[in-house]
């Protein structure tokens, strides 16, 4: 993910940015619910775990992950507050 670290994709409906430390703690509220958890064949991680995969994902180059804004409400300084989603690539 380093190569992509400072990537913006725009879009009419969505905004693909890095996923970064500031997305984590909204991510986690998500990852909490079991059915998310099924549907995306994830782990439950505790708030910790979860900045390490953060950042394990940032350091792979292997891995790339984005978050999904709202392109409506985004203004370039709201990541966390629009954000909609996730995608990875790997």
């Amino acid at each position: 993910m380093k190569k992509n670290k400072d990537t913006c994709i725009p879009g009419n409906r969505v905004v693909l940015v890095p996923y970064t430390k500031e997305h984590v703690l909204k991510y986690h509220g998500w990852m909490q619910s079991a059915e998310l958890q099924k549907l995306t064949g994830s782990e439950p991680l505790n708030l910790d775990q979860e900045y390490q995969m953060q950042q394990s994902w940032f350091e792979d180059d292997d891995k790339c992950t984005f978050i999904l804004l709202d392109a409506k409400s985004y203004d370039g300084t709201n990541d966390v507050e629009c954000m909609i989603g996730d995608v990875n690539l790997f």
